[in-house]
């Protein structure tokens, strides 16, 4: 079976009509594809065919008022994809790019990707059209939240650098795993990462900061008070029981055996006394 090249379609989400549905098969002359529930579509080799029917999709777009009524195109030759979205008989959103000129590496955020995350499927099951690779560290980093850790040692510390900026509960949860991780320049970013932000640390079980300075390597320890000194500009005075955490790492890190983390608790400590008191 070759390879399909160029495709383009239709697709519904919502409940349809029966004369939608037939409307967007006799569209192009295909068969619906299921590719969950409520969301089907159909496609066609041709170029761009799906996504130029406005007629068509102004009008299903107006029989199912509750759908969400798409053309979209893909097209490995040209380089290019796009994806229209028509809502109660209007055209809501257009968007089109070629992929040696967008804005940003990673295709999930292009149309064709944007529209499959949207609807909770790949986007191999919206168009069998072959896209280009996403980069490695977006793998990665969606990779974490699944558990799966990346097999390039370099990536994984890439992705919880990028992960220690994201204030979310998940991103916590993925920083905690790692927080005892065998590998120490691992945990370092971990720490940093975990550290720099108010993520709630020691309510519901998640680590108190003070636990952190009882890692083994030295560079660990200071990786937690780097986090600090980001933290401390950052806290309320009025957060009395992160304050407290932040006093108790302090304490440990000014009495560290090593220098390096003397030092790094000594500008924590500092900043502390001249911006909380």
């Amino acid at each position: 079976m070759s390879e399909i090249k160029v495709e383009s379609g239709i697709l519904v989400a919502g409940p349809m009509t029966p004369d939608a549905t037939a409307i967007l098969s006799e569209a192009l002359a295909y068969d619906p594809v299921v590719l969950s529930e409520h969301v089907v579509c159909v496609r066609t080799e041709d170029p761009r065919k799906g996504y130029d029917l406005t007629a068509v999709l102004f009008q299903l777009s107006s029989l199912c008022p509750e759908c969400a009524v798409v053309g979209f195109f893909c097209d490995s030759v040209a380089g290019a994809e796009g994806a229209r979205l028509f809502q109660g008989g209007r055209e809501v959103e257009r968007r089109e790019m070629v992929w040696a000129e967008a804005e940003g590496s990673d295709s999930l955020s292009w149309p064709i990707g944007s529209l499959a995350m949207t609807l909770g499927i790949q986007a191999n099951e919206l168009t069998r059209v072959v896209r280009p690779e996403r980069p490695p560290l977006a793998q990665s980093l969606e990779g974490l939240f699944r558990n799966e850790e990346p097999t390039d040692p370099e990536l994984l510390r890439q992705a919880i650098e990028l992960l220690g900026q994201l204030p979310m509960p998940e991103v916590t949860e993925v920083l905690v795993r790692y927080l005892t991780h065998p590998d120490w320049i691992t945990r370092y970013h971990a720490a940093r990462a975990y550290s720099r932000i108010d993520r709630g640390a020691g309510l519901e079980g998640l680590p108190r900061l003070e636990s952190i300075l009882e890692d083994e390597d030295e560079g660990v320890r200071e990786a937690a008070l780097q986090g600090l000194a980001e933290l401390i500009p950052e806290t309320s005075f009025s957060n009395v029981e992160l304050i407290s955490q932040i006093d108790a790492a302090l304490e440990i890190g000014l009495k560290d055996e090593d220098e390096d983390v003397r030092t790094a608790a000594e500008e924590a400590a500092e900043l502390r006394k001249r911006l909380i008191g």
